[in-house]
């Protein structure tokens, strides 16, 4: 009479197979809302089990490489038809999970133990196997990602050699485009400014003439809409690159143009008020800076204010840019909403920084000057004062010198001439040591302190 234990082992296995499944699809989803150290648990405790070979080995090069979220791929499917048969020795699971571990490493900034997993997903797979070039991508980005960038680009172009070699569909198209425009990023760091633009161009010019429908991606609508995510990406990071190379070149015209295409492409993924956008936003509205046309660079700094304060709020950085923004905006006449910004940015300085330090002193000279347009001069007196109080510790005569012409318009804008005279003189004094009689700043100062005499020799003339 048979055991009836007999078949225990197989039902125990069936259901660990499947208890495997779900603790796989509890890390995907981890992955995909942020949480990589919980996502990297679950991929441990997957990896972990002999019994992983019974569900693995079912899955293509890329499909496991890249796989998709949840179901295994069927014998039956066309990408599992398509395996060669001498891959089905290896364990396609196994490397899988090893690359999700790493990638889960790198970004949690642990590089080295990224690169440990990727290279024993690389000891696990064919020795001819395309897959292998996406691993080398990846430990290039370990190494890029912790400033190796002489590393990083050694190993980008093994990747891309291994690509170049396989068959040119429209998918290892978008791959090798990719790999072209990471090899051009450590290039243009490097300073090798020819090479990195050859390579920015290839790239472009690849994915411009890629072509969905006839690629093997555009099988189903989830895969095309990934295909065209991911080349639109990588096509806003090229011309980004370009541009910034342009830039550097002082080809200020040509640099803009690269810019707004890479803000265009970049906004259909992730939208306008971004975060990974801000660098555009902060180009664009220093191309216009450098143009003298502040009224046109006030919406691209708009913007970057905004980012900053959704996602780095209160830093320092947040703190600059309100206050370049609050200086256009006054150029233009738009002193309530520069008066805000200075305010609010002020505080920022006043809480990361010291009170010395030149960061707040410029703005603080901002906000001065601010309310001195919008004549409020009893709130310019007071942060004129506070400024010079600072200004006189550290011995800064330009600074000063600004303090003094502004505290001296403010003074006169309440009617305090004599003590405005002696402000205004001072700052003619400093501003003529230390930039000469003809220039600008001096005969302002100048100017000033000739309107003050005329308004305090009129107020003392009996009508």
């Amino acid at each position: 009479m048979p055991n009836r234990d007999y078949s225990h082992p197989r039902r125990r296995c069936r259901k660990l197979t499947a208890q495997l499944h779900s603790v796989l699809d509890h890390a995907h989803a981890l992955y995909d809302a942020g949480e990589y150290q919980l996502a990297f648990e679950g991929y441990q405790r997957c990896l972990s089990h002999r019994e992983l070979r019974h569900f693995s080995g079912k899955k293509p090069s890329f499909a496991v490489i890249l796989p998709a979220r949840g179901q295994p791929c069927e014998e039956s499917s066309p990408l599992a038809k398509r395996t060669p048969q001498r891959h089905k020795q290896f364990d396609w699971l196994s490397i899988s999970l090893l690359r999700h571990m790493g990638d889960c490493a790198n970004r949690l900034g642990h590089f080295s133990e990224a690169e440990k997993f990727f290279r024993r997903a690389l000891q696990q797979l064919p020795p001819k196997s395309v897959a292998r070039s996406l691993l080398w991508k990846d430990i290039a980005d370990c190494r890029y990602n912790n400033d190796d960038i002489a590393s990083a680009l050694h190993f980008y172009k093994v990747a891309e050699k291994i690509k170049s070699g396989r068959k040119n569909n429209q998918r290892r198209k978008r791959i090798s485009a990719q790999y072209l425009c990471d090899i051009a990023d450590c290039q243009r760091r490097t300073g090798r400014f020819a090479e990195a633009r050859k390579h920015y161009q290839r790239c472009i010019t690849l994915l411009q003439t890629s072509s969905v429908k006839d690629s093997e991606c555009a099988r189903s609508l989830q895969t095309r809409q990934n295909f065209l995510l991911t080349r639109t990406l990588i096509l806003g990071d090229a011309m980004e690159g370009l541009a910034e190379i342009l830039f550097r070149e002082k080809d200020y015209e040509q640099a803009r143009q690269f810019f707004e295409q890479a803000l265009e492409a970049k906004s259909k993924v992730w939208g306008p008020a971004d975060a990974g956008l801000r660098d555009i936003w902060f180009r664009l509205s220093h191309i216009q800076l450098l143009a003298s046309k502040s009224t046109d660079a006030i919406p691209y700094i708009e913007r970057l204010v905004a980012i900053l304060r959704r996602f780095e709020p209160g830093t320092l950085t947040t703190a600059q840019f309100m206050h370049q923004l609050a200086q256009a905006l006054a150029q233009c006449g738009r002193n309530v909403e520069a008066v805000k910004l200075l305010e609010d940015s002020s505080v920022i300085f006043q809480h990361y920084l010291l009170a010395e330090s030149g960061e707040r002193r410029q703005c603080l000279l901002s906000l001065a000057n601010a309310y001195c347009w919008l004549e409020q001069y009893s709130a310019a007196e007071q942060v004129s004062r506070k400024l010079l109080e600072a200004d006189s510790r550290q011995g800064l005569e330009l600074l000063t010198a600004r303090a003094q012409r502004t505290l001296g318009v403010s003074l006169a804008g309440q009617r305090k001439y004599c003590e405005a005279e002696s402000h205004h003189r001072s700052a003619v004094e400093l501003f003529t040591s230390i930039k000469g009689t003809n220039d600008p700043e001096t005969i302002s100062a100048k100017v000033h302190l000739e309107r003050t005499l005329a308004y305090a020799e009129r107020s003392a003339t009996p009508h």
